[in-house]
């Protein structure tokens, strides 16, 4: 799944939004069919890395990789496996 929020929608917690829904599925029925989630931003998009971790990804030294266009993407991962637990 890819989002990108129109800019004239930025900052009204539309993409919030749909990490809300998207870690419900999770808590329901994700956890049986899946051990992580990942989240992939570009290196540049501070505002997508800044939501990623605001709820709960973690960004690894290394999980980062380049395009063939010269886009940075860096890698943010959930262990679904933890949050269970939690």
């Amino acid at each position: 799944v890819a989002i990108a929020t129109h800019k004239n929608y930025r900052g009204q917690g539309v993409a919030q939004d749909l990490v809300d829904d998207a870690k419900k599925w999770v808590n329901q029925y994700g956890y049986r069919m899946m051990d992580q989630l990942d989240w992939w931003a570009r290196e540049d998009n501070a505002a997508s890395r800044h939501l990623a971790e605001k709820n709960g990804f973690e960004f690894k030294e290394g999980n980062v990789e380049p395009d063939p266009y010269g886009n940075v993407y860096v890698k943010y991962t959930m262990d679904i496996r933890k949050r269970k637990k939690a």
